[in-house]
């Protein structure tokens, strides 16, 4: 079988393990793949100070807005517990590096890691969330095209992670929402694997609890909120 390795990003809430995911892990069982995981937004939360996951926090969500204005104190100390995770040596195991760039307010921190991330592995590397459908904050331009034009990625998903990276585990490249493919908006979520949790562990996070997909897409349409970029329709769970 073949190896995949599935990372969350900040920011995150520290709830409950990321669906994300868990969504994907259930994806690679059904495709015969062998999964890890890095919650690289816990690891953070169990390792830096009070302040400096503030300090951190500001610099995600564009408090302060200069993206080199992040404490060099805060941004070594997250390039150190990415590095002692993410060996080249560790790395080396993996057919698939997929990197869940949940929001907005993971760009930054995409924007450090990735051309280290590219670097240390020859594996194929997969971002998606609706993170990869936004804007950085300070320079406006699309993180799908600062992806690409840095060659940081093999596949860039928008919209719906369970169909689009089953079919880059089987090979394909021609799909819907991936890379240039115009995005297909009417996935039925009926057919999307149960999330799988059986990995984390639970005493990591606030509270013993996890998420499931009962729906993709809202019935409202409010202006501050990009989520209809993604799922465009209200679709729920039968």
């Amino acid at each position: 079988m073949k190896n995949a390795l599935l990372i969350n990003l900040p920011q995150y809430d520290t709830i409950a393990p990321p669906s994300a995911l868990a969504i994907l892990a259930a994806v690679c069982s059904e495709n015969n793949y062998n999964y890890k995981f890095f919650d690289y937004n816990i690891k953070l939360h169990h390792n830096l100070s009070e302040s400096q996951l503030v300090s951190l926090s500001d610099w995600l969500v564009g408090i302060q807005p200069d993206y080199n204005c992040l404490d060099p104190e805060v941004r070594q100390k997250l390039i150190d517990i990415w590095q002692q995770s993410m060996t080249p040596e560790y790395l080396q195991q993996f057919d698939v590096v997929a990197v869940s760039v949940f929001t907005v307010w993971s760009l930054r921190i995409a924007q450090l890691l990735l051309p280290g991330l590219r670097e240390s592995t020859n594996a194929t590397i997969v971002l998606g969330g609706n993170g990869c459908s936004s804007k950085f904050l300070d320079t406006k331009q699309p993180f799908d095209q600062w992806v690409k034009e840095n060659n940081l990625a093999d596949f860039v998903v928008h919209g719906d992670g369970e169909p689009t990276f089953a079919a880059i585990l089987q090979g394909e490249t021609n799909i819907p929402g991936v890379n240039d493919v115009p995005q297909k908006y009417d996935w039925d979520i009926n057919t999307y694997p149960i999330p799988d949790y059986s990995q984390f562990n639970l005493a990591d996070y606030n509270s013993k609890k996890v998420y499931v997909t009962g729906s993709r897409g809202c019935v409202r349409n409010c202006t501050f909120c990009d989520i209809a970029v993604s799922w465009p329709k209200f679709r729920y769970r039968r």
